[in-house]
């Protein structure tokens, strides 16, 4: 499409503009390299907003800090190795490294599950009761671990939207065929992130509510208290499509249906630890979801959680020693699972992973329902 007349003709992305002042300025420019694509990436992620609830913005400090949505002191700390954790950094460079997979790395407990989403005075104050766990299995503190999830998670999903800035940055030195199927791919993405945003504003929402309440009824949590440190720490929200016997109850690539969601968190208690799958209370297919897990008994469900956390979660942090006393062969399988989840999502023909073999240092003691 670079010949006189084609050149004069409108270009085909719909700007308005003849070809030549529009898409082949693109083509003849130079391509962006992959550090300066991710760096752009990385730049929508750290802008600064406070995600404390509506009516409490006018108390925000200014001061935007680097929250954890995994508690550094309570949880982090408990896990590491002389101060670093295994975690998931997604990025190009690292895909670059690892072959196009997401591959858990070695980073320090500061680096990890953060995002600039409060307030210095907002995280004090909303969250002091998660870095000291006293009551672990109260309405107050569960609830606030689900609103720091859910917040992070809307953080991250309206940010990393695609303008089309970001999609004729991606265009650069590219031939018509290849800027088409940028602009394709881009636009599908950024139809699902409208789609997930408008989900969790919902979800959000009624979090906020319960924040400025002081009353957390509008959660249901099941607790499953285990002996010894779960191995992998997890904040982290999403849409089952299928029950843990595998019935099918929602169809989450209908995106004219909002979705029902539900929260996994995992946190240590002293030398024990807690695992808590978490929904509103209206969500029936949540619940219906979580009551299947429930039905899987002690023997399964501890298996099950750290193969789902694997599967469903981006934002988990990994024991060093557990990890690295894996086989290659456990190593690999938990690896492809949170390539299937995190890169392609979990279609609803993919058999779960069955993690009931896996080496744990931990059992199911106790399972408590909270606000059933």
């Amino acid at each position: 499409m670079s010949s006189g007349s084609e050149r004069n003709k409108v270009c085909w992305c719909g700007s308005g503009k003849k070809f030549k002042r529009c898409h082949l300025l693109l083509e003849e420019a130079d391509r962006l390299r992959a550090d300066e694509l991710e760096g752009r990436m990385r730049k929508k992620t750290q802008r600064r907003t406070c995600m404390c609830p509506p009516s409490m913005l006018s108390e925000c400090s200014g001061s935007i800090v680097s929250a954890h949505t995994i508690s550094r002191s309570a949880s982090l700390n408990a896990l590491a190795v002389d101060g670093h954790i295994y975690a998931y950094n997604v990025s190009l460079s690292s895909l670059h490294r690892s072959g196009g997979r997401i591959v858990p790395e070695r980073m320090g407990v500061r680096k990890v599950s953060t995002f600039n989403g409060f307030c210095s005075y907002h995280d004090t104050k909303l969250f002091r009761v998660l870095d000291v766990v006293e009551d672990h299995t109260s309405p107050e503190f569960l609830g606030k671990m689900c609103f720091r999830s859910v917040s992070k998670e809307l953080f991250l999903k309206r940010n990393l939207q695609d303008d089309e800035h970001d999609i004729r940055a991606a265009e650069m030195g590219r031939d018509v065929g290849f800027q088409q199927f940028i602009r394709l791919f881009m636009g599908a993405k950024n139809v699902g992130m409208q789609a997930a945003v408008k989900e969790l504003e919902v979800v959000k929402s009624r979090f906020d509510e319960m924040i400025e309440r002081g009353c957390y009824d509008d959660a249901v949590h099941v607790v499953a208290q285990l002996k010894g440190k779960v191995p992998v720490l997890v904040s982290s929200l999403f849409q089952p499509e299928r029950t843990a016997s595998g019935k099918k109850i929602q169809d989450i690539s209908d995106l004219s249906v909002l979705a029902q969601n539900v929260l996994l968190t995992s946190f240590p208690v002293g030398e024990n630890s807690c695992v808590a799958l978490s929904f509103l209370k209206d969500a029936h297919l949540a619940r219906e979801f979580v009551e299947s897990v429930v039905a899987l008994g002690p023997n399964e469900m501890i298996g099950y959680f750290i193969g789902l956390a694997f599967e469903v979660a981006e934002n988990l942090a990994i024991s060093p020693d557990w990890w690295s006393a894996l086989s290659e062969t456990w190593r690999n399988t938990l690896i492809e699972a949170g390539n299937r989840g995190v890169l392609v999502s979990q279609s609803s023909e993919t058999e779960p992973l069955k993690c009931t073999l896996l080496p744990l240092p931990t059992t199911v003691d106790e399972v408590i329902w909270v606000n059933a």
